[in-house]
């Protein structure tokens, strides 16, 4: 837990997730493994997730012209490990309630004319969806 706070901090201060850290994370939650049960369910958590963001990625910076991406990669790594370590079920419930606030997030700021701060992190909201699987549907 400690490992996803400080990367959601990294990219609040950088907009940029490190990939040493993220593939800590991915170590971290393969040492836990302990039965081959666990491997299967770890393994759909993280695929389920990692497809779905990764086409999140993909039709967000195909859509986009600019220099600027508009889902990281770093991002879908992130996602992923959620998805690894909840299971297929908690890891998509935390990506959606994460997707869903950072775009009311957007949305507020478009409302308040920030139109130029079009870079949000995504990894606090991730975050965030995470709290509210663990203290709400769990």
């Amino acid at each position: 837990m400690m490992l996803l706070i400080i990367l959601s901090n990294i990219d609040i201060l950088t907009y940029f997730l490190p990939f040493e850290l993220l593939f800590a994370l991915i170590i971290t939650i393969l040492l836990q493994i302990h039965t081959a049960q666990q491997w299967s369910e770890k393994s759909i958590g993280f695929l389920s997730t990692a497809a779905i963001l990764y086409l999140v990625y993909i039709i967000s910076n195909r859509s986009e012209q600019k220099k600027e991406i508009g889902f990281g990669f770093g991002d879908v790594i992130y996602g992923s490990c959620l998805g690894m370590n909840l299971g297929w079920y908690g890891g998509l419930y935390s990506i959606s309630f994460g997707l869903i606030i950072s775009g009311l997030y957007a949305a507020i700021l478009m409302l308040l004319g920030k139109e130029k701060e079009s870079r949000i992190p995504l990894s606090p909201f991730f975050l965030v969806g995470l709290a509210i699987y663990e203290r709400i549907i769990k």
